[in-house]
């Protein structure tokens, strides 16, 4: 007979739960659920949509702008298959009461049986065996014994004794153990065993297996193993520490535990209640300070490390964005073809010496060679930004826009001025390509007369013709490539607003970027979000311009192979397109992503960053009067701002307490350094005398 079946009173192990313990482990599993369901979505997607429900937020980052980036962010991205299940579960366990029919909604295309406990760890302590709130399923403890030796906080003191990467952290995990451990050990937050007066002695022992011990339990394995290895600076700490405080925060709801069991029934009594609930609330105020500590550090890193990133995912858009912008303008050469050469968007950057290897019949290539003689441009792409035609860049940055190369701003409509060249392309190429080519003729020719030479206008235009059949259409392409050119020169100013902004941070330059200057920040990240998108934006239109042409071509060839019956070969700018989608687009649509993920979480550490001006002059005037305390204050009149080396006198052979002469009062210390002073002029004196 198994020995689930055998009564405890005839010494079976308990291995299941009351129908009083059955309740409250539903409670345990739902607060435990509600404080960590966050976690359980899919992070790598920013959620601009739940930091816009924020009162205040939509007042700084703005409705559209938020829409924007969350449209372009999750266009690129996809959730896949397992991350809308796990998504479609999360919602459906939100739910207090889960009906077959939503159940049946979830699961319909899996075989797979529903883990009932999906938001709890595989060894949790908390789990129950088939998810039926009926059994624990993780044999916590051998047996009654081991419980007992478990709520000493010996078993957990060899663990403490180990260098870990946060000694405050190590010590809030130390001071959790070690109050519940005095709790259990005191056996003031003990169950009744029995539900009979005399039943701890007549049953066997099962107080290891109630829900209270396996909390408590659960909660002293997380401070242990997680909270006393974290390393402040890793984002998951802080938040980790965040739903911890929730969750602890919910356990001490009254109807968690039920209500208080009288003398002679099983359960918890008054006095437990009563010392469970102050050691909840003790427990949550060492993980307030835990949680204050890292995001602090957190915030210290962070605020240098990602707007770093930040700036260097801008320039990936950027150095992307040329290259897709010259790859789909590539008319005559095959991509695919190794001999192509392929724009390496930094070529432009280097002296015209160095750039043999670069198209410039590709008009692209020309207007961006162009655009990279910019002093700007060029400053924000090599981070470079010391020079006196950079300053003087700054100084005139409002009007950036106006002097875009490609387009303006109209003042009659959305549709922008585009600057075309009305001479011998009759506005069919940019102004700043006829100008920029007869400028790189010369400049070619006198260092390298065999390199690829711009074409002229009207060669240009014809072979642009050539490829997209009329006129009107040539014009559409054109003025879509200088609009998606014209977006990535008005990002240029975003980097340099990220390199500003990361050279104030630092250590406590997170104060300085997230509360001094928090408003600009998240003005500048959502400006940065509408200039990326405006980039995306114009590559899709120009994508989806020239695919249709491309299309158009495919349809014609067909038409013609068909009445002919001769195969033709694909023009070069249609096989680039394919070659355009599988090999540059994927790493650029990644980019985009990265990138808004990134905008989206400095905007969003800057809204919750917690620490104020009143908060830190606060902090500072406590330093100020615990220091002048233990000094004894300064005595006025005696510092002038000039502090030498020869200003510091130590004490004694070995001793390490420093003075500064005059800084301090006439108190006993001072005339022990007066005696060892006329000391060491005594014997300098007898040296002297005795003649070395």
């Amino acid at each position: 007979m198994p020995s689930e079946k055998i009564s405890t009173f005839l010494g079976a192990p308990p291995n299941s739960w009351k129908n009083l313990e059955q309740a409250q482990i539903k409670q345990i599993h739902r607060c435990y659920r509600n404080a960590f369901n966050a976690v359980v979505f899919d992070e790598n997607q920013p959620d601009i949509a739940e930091l816009t429900n924020a009162d205040g937020f939509n007042v700084l980052f703005g409705d559209e702008t938020s829409e924007k980036a969350k449209q372009g962010a999750a266009g690129t991205a996809p959730l896949t298959t397992n991350q809308l299940d796990r998504h479609n579960t999360a919602n459906q366990n939100n739910a207090d009461n889960d009906t077959p029919d939503q159940d049946k909604d979830v699961y319909d295309n899996t075989d797979e049986k529903r883990d009932e406990e999906w938001f709890l760890p595989k060894d949790s302590p908390l789990r129950s065996k088939d998810g039926d709130k009926k059994k624990p399923a993780n044999a916590t403890f051998k047996d009654y014994e081991t419980f007992l030796k478990s709520c000493e906080f010996d078993f957990w003191r060899e663990n403490y004794e180990h260098q870990s990467q946060d000694r405050f952290l190590s010590e809030v995990a130390e001071t959790i153990v070690s109050n519940i451990c005095i709790a259990q050990s005191r056996k003031e937050l003990r169950v009744r065993h029995g539900s009979i007066p005399g039943g701890r002695f007549l049953r066997a022992k099962r107080e290891h297996i109630t829900p209270l011990a396996l909390t408590l339990h659960e909660i002293k394995l997380w401070a242990t193993n997680i909270l006393r290895t974290s390393s402040i600076y890793e984002e998951d700490t802080y938040k980790d520490l965040k739903y911890r405080i929730s969750y602890v925060e919910a356990l001490s709801m009254k109807e968690v535990w039920g209500d208080p069991a009288s003398f002679i029934v099983a359960g918890m009594r008054p006095i437990a209640h009563d010392k469970l609930f102050r050691l909840l609330l003790n427990t949550k105020e060492a993980l307030e300070r835990a949680y204050e500590y890292t995001f602090r550090g957190y915030c210290r890193r962070s605020s240098r490390e990602k707007l770093a990133r930040l700036g260097n995912l801008l320039k990936n858009v950027v150095l992307r964005e040329i290259r897709i912008l010259s790859a789909i303008m590539t008319i005559k050469d095959k991509l695919v073809d190794p001999k192509t050469n392929r724009i390496q968007p930094t070529d432009l950057l280097n002296r015209i010496q160095n750039q043999a290897f670069v198209d410039y019949r590709n008009v692209v290539n020309v207007c961006m060679y162009q655009l990279c003689q910019l002093p700007l441009v060029k400053a924000a792409l090599t981070s470079d930004y010391e020079g006196k035609d950079v300053q003087d860049s700054l100084s005139a940055l409002e009007n950036w826009t106006r002097e875009n190369l490609f387009c303006t701003p109209s003042e009659k409509g959305d549709e922008p001025v585009y600057l075309l060249d009305e001479g011998e392309s009759k506005g069919l190429l940019p102004s700043v390509y006829v100008e920029t080519a007869e400028k790189l003729k010369a400049l070619l020719k006198e260092h390298d007369p065999h390199a690829k030479m711009p074409l002229a206008p009207k060669k240009h235009v014809n072979m642009l013709k050539k490829a997209y059949g009329t006129q009107e259409e040539v014009e559409i392409v054109v003025k879509l490539m200088m609009k998606c050119a014209a977006a990535i020169q008005e990002l240029i100013p975003s980097l340099y607003a990220g390199h500003v902004l990361w050279g104030i941070a630092g250590d406590g330059g997170d104060f300085t970027v997230y509360d001094t200057l928090r408003e600009q920040v998240i003005r500048v990240m959502s400006n940065t979000i509408d200039r990326v998108y405006a980039v995306q934006a114009t590559e899709k239109q120009l994508l989806a311009k020239v695919s249709d042409l491309a299309k158009k071509t495919e349809e014609a060839m067909e038409k013609r192979r068909l009445k002919t019956r001769k195969a033709e070969y694909k023009a070069a700018w249609v096989t680039n397109l394919y070659f355009l989608k599988t090999d540059l687009l994927p790493a650029s649509q990644k980019g985009y992503t990265d990138c808004f993920k990134q905008l989206w979480e400095i905007a969003k550490d800057a809204w919750e960053y917690s620490l104020t001006s009143e908060q830190l002059d606060d902090k500072v005037e406590t330093c100020r009067k615990m220091c002048d305390a233990i000094t004894g204050g300064v005595a006025s009149g005696t510092y002038k701002g000039n502090f030498k080396s020869s200003d510091i006198i130590q004490i004694g052979n070995g001793n390490d307490w420093l003075h500064a002469k005059g800084a301090i009062k006439n108190t006993n210390s001072q005339k022990f350094v007066d005696e060892d002073k006329e000391e060491v002029n005594g014997e300098q004196s007898e040296s002297d005398s005795d003649g070395y």
